[in-house]
């Protein structure tokens, strides 16, 4: 093995440069060139189909947006809908409430209105009006028919009442007189 010593001084030392060959440092500039290049292509082409895949994804939003708002649209019609037929129900329903009539109410004012010995034995509503009432009973005698009159004719209730019948009749069973009879009247309650 052998070892190169130099112990010259700095300054008398000789410095070698190494030159490469011309043609070594053309193909080095072409080879540089053809690498940016080809980087170029390539970032090229990668931002060509990022663009491509950012205008499908818009166009894709875009379809989804318009689904979304022709959704919506049609949901506020729907509840355009709904409102106004809930407007209608409720309407309705008041209506009804106001024709309604109220079966405790009417029993109420009736047996408020009873004498004693006077028995109901049917009371009917007629289904056209909602409320004319027919009241069929049987009483002791007519002073009651007449105080029953009387009576409905005094509350705020009832209206236009009228006796349409009442005959005496003989219970063979109990052996007493009663007396049948039918009312007619407007229920105003």
């Amino acid at each position: 093995m052998r070892l190169n010593l130099d112990l010259q001084p700095f300054e008398r030392k000789t410095v070698a440069y190494y030159c490469p060959s011309p043609l070594l440092v053309i193909a080095m500039a072409l080879l540089s060139i053809s690498l940016y290049f080809f980087l170029s292509y390539t970032q090229k082409t990668t931002v060509e189909k990022d663009v491509l895949v950012a205008e499908a994804s818009l166009a894709e939003a875009t379809e989804s947006y318009t689904r979304l708002l022709a959704g919506k649209q049609k949901l506020l019609q729907e509840r355009s809908r709904y409102d106004t037929t809930l407007a209608e129900y409720q309407d309705l329903s008041a209506k009804l409430s106001q024709q309604r009539l109220s079966w405790y109410t009417l029993f109420v004012q009736l047996e408020n209105c009873l004498p004693g010995e006077l028995y109901f034995t049917g009371v009917t509503c007629d289904e056209t009006s909602n409320r004319l009432f027919m009241i069929r009973g049987e009483a002791a005698d007519m002073d009651r028919v007449i105080s029953l009159t009387n009576g409905l004719l005094q509350t705020s209730y009832f209206s236009d009442v009228q006796i349409i019948k009442s005959e005496k009749k003989h219970l063979d069973a109990f052996q007493i007189d009663v007396y049948e009879f039918e009312i007619n009247c407007i229920f105003l309650g």
